[in-house]
């Protein structure tokens, strides 16, 4: 089977979320595209910080701001909503990246590692 492949406007979208998101002061452990071979799709998986918010308030801002994304009239963005994925720190995908981000400690750094792509991690 063919996996659909992450294309440079798929990292661009995904980190001008990821940079909104931090400018709204939505506290991010983690950010990273991960693909799902069972739909063979790709999805952004965010890590915020549950503690403040929970995931119902922090899915209700992501829609909002993904509102206000697409229409901006210079630079509108494409972005549903369905393609974001919100994770604890704590789940088996986040532990399962990390381990092969190549660091187990510190922050890891932008790029590929397995079947996905980390604009962030610590």
């Amino acid at each position: 089977m063919y996996k659909t492949i992450l294309v440079e406007t798929d990292l661009e979208q995904g980190r001008r979320i990821v940079e909104e998101l931090t400018r709204r002061q939505v506290s991010i452990t983690a950010a990273f595209w991960y693909h799902y071979e069972e739909e063979d799709d790709w999805k952004l998986v965010v890590s915020p910080d549950f503690e403040d918010k929970g995931p119902k308030a922090i899915y209700t801002t992501i829609s909002s701001m993904l509102s206000e994304l697409a229409s901006n009239s210079k630079d509108p963005l494409r972005f549903s909503l369905e393609q974001i994925l919100l994770v604890s720190p704590y789940s088996l995908l986040y532990k399962m990246v990390r381990d092969y981000s190549g660091q187990r400690y510190g922050p890891v750094r932008e790029g590929p590692a397995l079947d996905s792509y980390i604009y962030k991690m610590s």
